[in-house]
């Protein structure tokens, strides 16, 4: 099985040892308790991973890269304040594009012709068109989610251009990593700080639909009614279908789940970031089928399967 691999961070041990010494009492995890400035130019890595013989095929580095969309003739790939596309075989960049509102983007999902792009720097989802130009963009904190960990008021001038802008994730209200649309119109929009998975109408109104997370990531389309994300800090992945949720403990198997696919016949791929490594699951026996262990100075954002 090959699977394409985002590494937000190629130093992350040095990125741990920050969150450590400014932690504040919320077991610094993801660097919740950290003012560290990342630099707008932090290397990362998108890497082509045969996990059958544990190589990998081909690489290619970007800033802060994490979420990314395999199309056909291209990958779209979230690196820092950048959309850049990318040849799907060597995976070099054949474009870029950015926006000023734009500042550390982190995934990005097909949506309507167009695109939903997760900002956590800014607490926003931008909807793009087929050109990936900004058409509209929804702002947590302009929804009632405007209060960082520490209890401070955050407000986002969208209207201001914020690539070059820092913003730590203690900062941020909400860190805002994914959103995927909804089939009746919508979206699904997952809030790091709150714990929390929010519906978001068509008219930008939002509700918690999935409550009780901790660092909860990647929410991913299971069928047509049903979805499942990586709820990190538990080391768990929790299903809602047909209004109903079940939750699938891994316990001591991980540390940090990452991301999880579902790569059918009750096989998993998990991206398992605190033990450095990506693993093949079977779910009714709970036994690790194949490992592949990457550099412990890496941090992994994203997995996808692309096949044989």
């Amino acid at each position: 099985m090959r699977l394409l691999c985002s590494f937000s961070h190629l130093k992350f041990r040095s990125l741990q040892a920050q969150w450590v010494r400014y932690r504040v009492g919320l077991k610094g995890y993801a660097g919740l308790g950290s003012r560290r400035r990342e630099r707008l130019s932090e290397p990362g890595l998108l890497a082509l991973v045969d996990l059958d013989s544990g190589r990998i095929l081909r690489r290619s580095r970007h800033p802060r890269a994490a979420g990314f969309l395999v199309e056909r003739g291209r990958i779209l790939l979230c690196a820092g304040h950048e959309i850049r596309i990318l040849h799907p075989s060597t995976l070099r960049t054949r474009d870029r594009i950015s926006h000023p509102p734009f500042n550390s983007l982190r995934w990005i999902e097909a949506s309507g012709g167009g695109y939903l792009v997760a900002d956590a720097g800014t607490d926003t989802v931008f909807r793009l068109d087929s050109r990936l130009e900004i058409v509209s963009a929804w702002n947590a904190t302009e929804h009632g989610f405007d209060l960082t960990p520490l209890g401070r008021r955050r407000r986002v001038r969208l209207d201001r251009d914020h690539r070059r802008r820092i913003y730590p994730t203690i900062d941020q209200a909400t860190h805002l990593n994914c959103a995927v649309p909804l089939p009746r119109g919508g979206m699904l929009v997952c809030l790091f700080h709150q714990g929390a998975v929010v519906e978001v109408a068509p008219d930008g109104s939002p509700r918690r639909r999935w409550a009780g997370l901790k660092g909860p990531h990647a929410i991913r389309p299971r069928n047509e009614t049903g979805f499942y994300l990586s709820d990190s800090w538990h080391n768990r992945i929790v299903f809602h279908d047909h209004g109903h949720r079940r939750v699938w403990e891994l316990g001591d198997v991980t540390d940090w789940l990452q991301d999880a696919l579902d790569v059918g016949r009750d096989a998993w791929v998990i991206a398992d970031s605190g033990n450095h490594r990506i693993i093949r699951l079977d779910r009714k026996t709970g036994r690790v089928e194949q490992e592949y262990r990457f550099n412990s100075d890496w941090r992994i954002y994203q997995i996808e399967a692309l096949g044989a």
